[in-house]
């Protein structure tokens, strides 16, 4: 009489379902294996697209950042005490450079030749060197405001150059420089020069200079 065991798994059914033997097992386990590798290639490939999306992102911000600083223009001027342009000096000098459609960052300007000079020098006290933010498009005046800025506005005011500051958007950056002479003859030549980033290290995006100065 055929009976059935409760004891006994007929042919093993169980264990061929959680733990194949023989080459049904190779199989498995192959199998494994092959869907494994695939998994890690094909996370390869994501993480490989992602860092190159990212240097592609990081390429065109700096494409877009260097298309900016082309368009940056300087033009730079001397003018006496009462904003005067002139050329010809015996006492005190401002010396101005405009930079306009200067993207937001960070910049250092410098002026050359390297003051004092022989033939100018900072004033003897208080802040000579000043650098004002003004709105792109600004077109009221060329290179030396109207009206002498309100300090209180500027963004930096320091005793001697060399200057870094931060402009916090888009727009023109003015350097204003009070110098006084001391000679009472000759010429001088200023040139102002902005760099991208702190320090003069950094890429040279533009140079202003001045009409040649005499002195009496």
């Amino acid at each position: 009489m055929d009976e059935f065991d409760s004891n006994t798994t007929p042919d093993n059914e169980s264990q061929n379902e959680q733990h194949p033997e023989g080459s049904s097992r190779r199989t498995f386990l192959k199998a494994a294996v092959v869907g494994s590798a695939a998994a890690v290639a094909v996370s390869g490939v994501g993480a490989a697209t992602l860092t190159l999306t990212g240097h592609h992102t990081g390429l065109k911000k700096y494409l877009a950042l260097t298309d900016s600083l082309s368009g940056v223009t300087g033009k730079a001027c001397t003018t006496d005490s009462s904003d005067n342009e002139q050329t010809s000096f015996h006492d005190s000098i401002y010396f101005w450079a405009k930079f306009n459609a200067v993207p937001a960052g960070t910049y250092t300007i410098d002026v050359s030749p390297t003051i004092p000079d022989g033939k100018v020098d900072y004033q003897s006290s208080g802040n000579n060197v000043f650098i004002y933010n003004y709105p792109g498009g600004d077109s009221s005046f060329d290179c030396n405001p109207p009206s002498l800025p309100d300090s209180t506005t500027a963004l930096v005011k320091q005793k001697t150059l060399t200057v870094t500051f931060t402009t916090p958007s888009d727009g023109d950056v003015l350097l204003q420089l009070h110098l006084t002479p001391t000679v009472t003859s000759g010429t001088d030549t200023l040139t102002a020069k902005l760099y991208q980033g702190t320090g003069t290290g950094g890429t040279l995006v533009d140079s202003a200079t001045a009409p040649q100065i005499s002195f009496t």
